[in-house]
């Protein structure tokens, strides 16, 4: 049987997917393309691999995405064959995780999680440093679900110019099964739906079984699964001069009282956590610290 050549360009998704559907037997996949490493430069040798693929698996992208010749627009315009994937995103089962972003050095800032933080933690290191007046404390279940219920409705807005969809999948099941492990890092069981849906399309049985995971790297504080478990898996980090913070590759576990001694720990050396106005959450939803 010849193999068809299959290219995925996407976020960190985009290589558990090739690696699950070349599994299968159908297809030779070619090194995937990672949106957020790609650069204008690379152009000539992304396209010579653009060419070489008989399908393109391309994540749905922005127009004003940086990188012009990567964008799902011009590849779907580009290429004979092209189908659209969404960027597998969802909140609602880490409602309280946000990336955080100071604007003035427009970089993330990291601590025990790499770039993640819990705003639950975030406000008690304020309220405890007297830099808020009260705790943000917010009834947890109502937010909980006011966050499931946004994230969805934004992943189906963006799934509106795909050809494979995953929101219906996820609304489904995210009450009963845990499905990620931070907002963009799905669980084997969505990412098998949605190679299992791109098979369909094509026309081809469904994935071998299987339960390995390749998004696990992260255990954060969650609604699902893991909210009364001892402890949460990081990584370790270091303290710099001038308020730097190093989130380094080793992993670390930490206990609840652990996790939060850490951040805190993370949030009085650097200074740029005290200028909230500053602070650009990801995502961002109604009623975040407020």
């Amino acid at each position: 049987m010849t193999k068809l050549k299959l290219l995925v360009t996407g976020n960190c998704q985009a290589r558990p997917v090739a690696t699950l559907l070349e599994a299968t037997g159908h297809f030779e996949c070619l090194p995937p393309i990672i949106l957020q490493l790609a650069k204008t430069t690379e152009k000539e040798a992304h396209l010579f691999r653009i060419s070489e693929a008989d399908v393109v698996l391309a994540q749905n992208t922005n127009d004003n995405f940086p990188v012009p010749h990567l964008r799902s627009s011009v590849l779907r315009q580009s290429h004979s064959n092209v189908l659209i994937w969404p960027n597998v995103f969802f909140s609602g089962q880490q409602p309280f995780i946000r990336y955080m972003t100071h604007i003035a050095t427009a970089s993330r800032l990291v601590g025990p999680i790499e770039a993640l933080h819990d705003l639950r933690i975030f406000s008690r290191w304020l309220y405890s440093r007297g830099l808020i007046k009260q705790p943000w404390q917010p009834d947890e279940s109502t937010f909980s679900r006011t966050v499931a219920d946004r994230s969805i409705a934004d992943l189906m807005t963006r799934e509106a110019d795909c050809d494979i969809m995953i929101s219906d999948f996820i609304a489904e099941h995210a009450r009963t099964e845990r499905l990620f492990f931070t907002f963009n890092h799905p669980s084997r069981r969505v990412l098998n739906e949605l190679c299992n849906r791109f098979m369909a399309h094509q026309n081809l049985a469904y994935l071998p079984d299987g339960t390995a995971e390749y998004l696990d790297r992260y255990l954060v504080p969650s609604h699902w699964g893991n909210e009364c478990l001892a402890t949460y898996r990081g990584n370790d980090f270091t303290l710099g001069d001038e308020g730097t913070v190093t989130a380094l590759g080793t992993e670390r576990l930490y206990s609840p009282d652990e996790l939060q001694a850490a951040f805190f720990e993370v949030y009085d050396h650097n200074p740029l956590y005290r200028d909230m106005e500053s602070i650009r959450l990801t995502p961002q939803f109604a009623g975040d610290l407020e």
